[in-house]
């Protein structure tokens, strides 16, 4: 196709504004239950590396990996909720219940992307671990 003909005619669009909040509220679920599987993880690892010094490095890769996995699971949460924003326009109130609850989403990942930068920092610069 070259840039001279014209786009073709799509379809239009069979989803209703309920399947639509549907899926994405089923998607939101998923993700957070993600997010919490992975810092129950996080929450092993802390408690692995109280109780066995010598295994400080990996505990402290895994809290990495675990900060970084609740942010990611997080930045999908804030990317269900564009869908219906970004689909159809919803009325009043399911628009700002949506955005209302982005921003407690953008919120929460504030302190999943300082856990992953945390860990970072102990194995960076050697610090000591809070708890020993």
């Amino acid at each position: 196709m070259t840039t001279t003909e014209p786009l073709p005619n799509l379809p239009p669009r069979t989803d209703d504004l309920g399947r639509v909040l549907q899926r994405a509220f089923f998607r939101v679920l998923l993700f957070v239950l993600l997010a919490f599987a992975v810092l129950l993880a996080a929450r092993f690892a802390y408690e692995m590396l109280l109780a066995h010094p010598e295994l400080r490095t990996h505990c402290l890769i895994a809290l990495l990996v675990a900060g970084v996995g609740s942010t990611l699971c997080l930045s999908g949460v804030l990317y269900s909720l564009d869908i219906p924003l970004l689909d159809r326009c919803p009325p009043w109130p399911i628009r700002w219940t949506l955005k209302l609850t982005k921003r407690f989403f953008a919120l929460a990942q504030i302190p999943a992307t300082l856990m992953a930068l945390y860990p970072a920092a102990l194995l960076i610069f050697n610090l000591k671990i809070p708890g020993q």
